[in-house]
């Protein structure tokens, strides 16, 4: 019997959650599905400061998880993490990044479309671009015409 959907996020409020769908769909794609998954997340403790809308500048709560890990062994027997946080001021890490035996896959961002795809390989450390051969690149890709 196949599971059903449940809805993990407060309605209308923004968490690094809402963009996990676009990530754990990448992974899914290369590795196949899930079959165990383990997470956790936090919550920040400080006041953070509204950045739009009436409360513009003002002292705001923080009413939602900011944190959140999770560890997914595929069907595959591949394991891959991910990590999406608002609790880092700086980071130099990578977005979406595929390690493998042969290389490492640079993937371009799977919430807006926006990068380059590029491999590095065992034999050749330096990454070099891969231009798609399907779908679509760019936040354009992300738009709907009617």
């Amino acid at each position: 019997m196949a599971s059903q959907p449940v809805l993990l996020l407060p309605a209308r409020r923004w968490t690094p959650v809402r963009h996990g769908p676009y990530y754990l769909s990448s992974l899914v794609t290369f590795f196949g599905p899930a079959e165990l998954v383990s997470g956790a997340s936090s919550r920040s403790q400080r006041r953070r400061t509204a950045a739009t809308g009436p409360r513009a500048l003002s002292p705001i709560d923080v009413g939602v998880d900011t944190h959140v890990t999770a560890l997914l062994t595929h069907a595959s027997g591949v394991i891959s993490t991910v990590t999406m946080s608002f609790e880092v001021w700086a980071t130099r890490v990578p977005l979406f990044e595929v390690y493998g035996t042969g290389g490492t896959i640079a993937v371009a961002d799977p919430n807006t479309l926006d990068g380059v795809t590029s491999v590095a390989t065992a034999g050749e450390r330096e990454f070099t671009e891969v231009r798609p051969l399907a779908g679509q690149t760019g936040r354009s890709a992300t738009t709907c015409s009617r």
